[in-house]
């Protein structure tokens, strides 16, 4: 009894070394009898070793396979050699596996590991990969009444609207604009750009300019199947030969009551022309100029608009100057564009609205 007795104290020691401790409960004699009760303890959290330390474990782990490879070991060697064919195997299946085409003109969502992101397929540079545009765009600029027929007929439509811009000598069609019930694009547009011609530009560039005599007279001799009234021989001769002389009358001399003379004078130019100063200097003169660069139909005449110029000259420090205005330019160019826009709505059968596209 004894003994026992022993043999459980020295167990009850050795576990309570090692974080055990006793307890006391009944057995079904009534003796007593042990129970162990684990202490728990309390554990730190592992320090995380640095990024270097890190580095130089997994080198010296993977050493000894490395040394076995540059050794020539036939069981590593072989491993390697079949990792790399199988890694080669699985890129190739999933090449082949996730090839799916793509429709070009899509934005896609494509989930990644950092959320998802747009994979945007209607760029430039995507479309040009189709066979052909999806629909018709682009603006396309022309010069005469005939092509722009010509590629109004093919590409428009019943919805397609045309106007035009007076001041900017403009007409412009667009072939896909809105229906009255749905909207369209409408970039898609024709434009028929009526240009000036030079002799236009020469007449408009110097009008109600001051010009030397000789300017002037270079002027007229480049544009001489413009002028029809006077003669255009005589207005030659007339710029060549003009001659206009200032002459200062005194009229009175007031006698202030500071004692100063106010003296009132007038003044008169006398004009001339011709080798012995006998024609006569007119105060305005016609022209016929051609507005718009059309092309001219085969036995038909080119169309001209007439227009009025007041003459004008003076003497500025000893020198002549003169100086012509046009009679209101921009009504004769106005008629002209519209003329060219009735033709169009004749020939196309459409109604041209005044004013710009959207």
């Amino acid at each position: 009894m004894h003994s026992q007795d022993r043999r459980a104290a020295h167990e009850g020691q050795r576990q309570g070394a090692h974080g055990v401790r006793a307890g006391v409960d009944q057995t079904a004699q009534g003796r007593p009898h042990r129970r162990r009760l684990l202490l728990r303890r309390r554990q730190q959290p592992r320090a995380r070793r640095p990024a270097a330390a890190r580095a130089a474990r997994r080198a010296a782990r993977d050493q000894p396979t490395r040394q076995r490879q540059r050794e020539g070991d036939p069981q590593v060697n072989d491993r390697t050699e079949n990792d790399a064919v199988i890694q080669v195997a699985q890129e190739a299946a999933r090449a082949a596996a996730g090839a799916t085409p793509l429709d070009i003109g899509t934005v896609y969502m494509v989930p990644t590991a950092d959320g998802p992101r747009l994979l945007d397929l209607d760029t430039t540079e995507h479309r040009q990969r189709l066979a052909a545009p999806r629909r018709k765009t682009g603006r396309t600029v022309v010069e005469d009444v005939g092509s722009f027929l010509a590629y109004f007929r093919k590409h428009a439509d019943a919805d397609t609207e045309t106007y035009v811009n007076v001041h900017a000598r403009a007409i412009t069609a667009v072939l896909n604009a809105p229906t009255a019930d749905a909207p369209r694009w409408g970039d898609h547009r024709l434009i028929l750009q009526l240009c000036t011609t030079d002799a236009w530009d020469a007449w408009a560039g110097n009008d109600r300019r001051w010009l030397p005599q000789r300017e002037f007279t270079d002027f007229l001799e480049e544009h001489l199947s413009d002028i029809r009234e006077p003669a255009a021989a005589e207005l030659l001769e007339i710029a060549t030969t003009f001659h206009a002389k200032t002459t200062v009358k005194f009229a009175s001399a007031t006698r202030l009551a500071s004692g100063d003379a106010n003296l009132v004078w007038e003044e008169t130019t006398d004009a001339s022309a011709g080798a012995k100063g006998n024609l006569k200097v007119p105060t305005e003169f016609k022209i016929a100029v051609k507005c718009l660069e059309l092309p001219v139909a085969e036995g038909e005449d080119p169309v001209v608009y007439g227009l009025g110029a007041r003459f004008r000259y003076r003497i500025e420090r000893g020198e002549l100057r003169v100086m012509y205005l046009l009679d209101d330019p921009a009504a004769v160019l106005r008629d002209a564009v519209l003329a060219v826009v009735g033709q169009v709505e004749k020939a196309a059968e459409i109604t041209i609205l005044r004013g710009m596209p959207a």
